[in-house]
């Protein structure tokens, strides 16, 4: 992923230690909010939802998910 995508590896890097935002991050890639997004390639987009998986699992952070709910995680 990080090599067709240096741009999403890159942003991921800088956001993994700050867990709400990275896990807004991760949302948002997986989320056409402009609605003229063609979405990653199958084995990225398998890619990043195994890396939220990790993320979720291995993060102390407040999970907020892309319905705006809030449980505690970690």
């Amino acid at each position: 992923m990080a090599v067709k995508f240096p741009r999403v590896a890159n942003r991921l890097a800088e956001v993994w230690n700050r867990p709400p935002e990275c896990e807004r991050y991760l949302d948002d890639l997986m989320t056409d909010t402009r609605g003229d997004r063609q979405g990653f390639p199958p084995d990225v987009a398998s890619d990043l939802e195994a890396l939220k998986k990790h993320f979720l699992k291995s993060a102390k952070s407040i999970q907020y998910g892309i319905w705006g709910n809030r449980s505690e995680f970690g």
